[in-house]
């Protein structure tokens, strides 16, 4: 009997622009006017979510799908889990929004392979973020007959909400109002299940679909990432028993408002010093962190900001291990793996009110959260969490965060989900 075969399909490429000739450990060589190679990561979401799959089942065969602008052809790697991942010639189309252009890629070449894998034995389809970002619009119109489900990502709004609004753009309500009856009418329907990870997700479902729905975020593996010594842990980083040790760790990008909590923490120490040090994991565009570093210039003179670079897990390991506040401070956010880390390392959580974890914690008494841009209100609480070293900050019980964000219960949640649809192909 053919095991059922779930195509994981990312609508983005490949990061190429962010990486430059940091080729990954999977690429090939191309002609040198499209870019000169192509390459696998195998890190994004679909991919860590089919690795830990094929860990609790065999029941089922697990690819990643992925437009890329540098093909000409399909490009395949088979990792040692067993997981595939295969790139497919893709391009950029035009789309009217208002009086925006907006370029996203669609892949006819992804289309075609779907409908010939699905003539060859069962196949669940599961796409990612929002049903209205144009390829998985083009595959659910492409492929309706077939299971399809999609796991929500990031933060957006439902164009419904958006139709009312007062704009100079007056041709995007038009479009958004396209889009509102497309989500009722046609695309939503096909769907069969989908997997949410916070609040504002849930109230975008609550309006177009009423389906099957269940809270599923990312996670880590709780038996890796864990308290452990924590004196090590400071030597590795140079810092002394006595000293309270902050960390982040984002991609620099000013959705994750890093220079915010470096000028919090500037203005709390010019008020009164602390003995601090904050330590902040990443890397992003060089201008972006040179503005970070320039923005921070006085706390590393002072030795209590350090940018660490990026970290490979050892690393980000002994960086929980060795911190009393673990800070998040993003605009907007789906839910961080890793805040996830840090609750699995039993690290409390300073973080803005967004994203899956605040909505999971906000009725915990654990952690300590602050309004997105009220800055005074972080001065606020940093400066009483330094005055008494962290412990008016309780961390989340370890015990319910290895509930949730366990990544073995959370794949056998997604195993469920892939039976049931795979069986009945209708809505749950």
């Amino acid at each position: 009997m053919v095991k059922p075969k779930v195509i994981n399909v990312l609508y983005h490429t490949p990061p190429y622009d962010l990486y430059k000739d940091n080729r990954p450990e999977v690429h090939w060589p191309i002609a040198p006017g499209e870019g000169g190679w192509i390459g696998i990561w195998g890190t994004d979401w679909p991919d860590i979510l089919g690795n830990e799959l094929l860990k609790v089942t065999d029941s089922f065969d697990y690819e990643v799908w992925q437009p890329d602008l540098r093909a000409l052809t399909e490009y395949c790697h088979t990792f040692r889990s067993g997981l595939k991942h295969r790139l497919f010639p893709a391009r950029l189309v035009s789309f009217q929004h208002g009086r925006k252009v907006k370029k996203q890629p669609l892949s006819q070449p992804i289309v075609d392979a779907i409908l010939r894998e699905a003539g060859q034995g069962p196949v669940i389809l599961h796409l990612n973020s929002d049903p209205l970002v144009p390829l998985n619009r083009q595959i659910i119109e492409a492929c309706s007959s077939l299971p399809i489900m999609i796991s929500f990502h990031g933060v957006f709004q439902s164009p419904g909400e958006q139709v009312f609004r007062m704009r100079k753009n007056i041709g995007a309500t038009v479009s958004f109002l396209k889009q509102d009856r497309a989500l009722r009418r046609s695309i939503m329907p096909a769907v069969n299940a989908v997997t949410f990870q916070n609040d504002i997700q849930r109230r975008y479902l609550e309006r177009y679909y009423d389906g099957h729905t269940q809270r599923l975020t990312m996670g880590c593996d709780f038996r890796i990432w864990c308290p452990g010594d924590r004196m090590a842990s400071r030597q590795a980083w140079d810092i002394g028993d006595s000293t309270f040790v902050m960390s982040m760790a984002a991609r620099f990008t000013p959705l994750k408002q890093i220079d915010k909590v470096i000028q919090a923490l500037d203005a709390v120490d010019r008020n009164k010093p602390f003995d601090f040090v904050f330590l902040v994991a990443g890397h992003g565009a060089e201008d972006y962190e040179a503005y970070l570093k320039e923005t921070g210039r006085r706390l590393i003179n002072e030795n209590k900001l350090r940018f660490t670079g990026y970290l490979d897990d050892g690393s980000m390991l002994s960086l929980y291990r060795a911190s009393d506040l673990f800070i998040s401070a993003s605009v907007m956010e789906g839910c961080s793996v890793s805040v996830i880390k840090a609750l699995a390392c039993g690290v409390p959580l300073f973080s803005t009110a967004v994203g899956g974890t605040y909505d999971i914690m906000k009725d915990t008494g654990a952690g300590c959260f602050v309004k997105v841009n009220d800055y005074p209100s972080w001065q606020e609480k940093l400066r009483e969490i330094l005055a008494f070293g962290g412990k008016t900050v309780r961390p989340m019980d370890r015990n319910e965060a290895r509930r949730l964000f366990h990544w073995p219960n959370i794949a056998r949640e997604f195993v469920n989900i892939y039976r049931r649809i795979s069986e009945s192909n209708v809505k749950l």
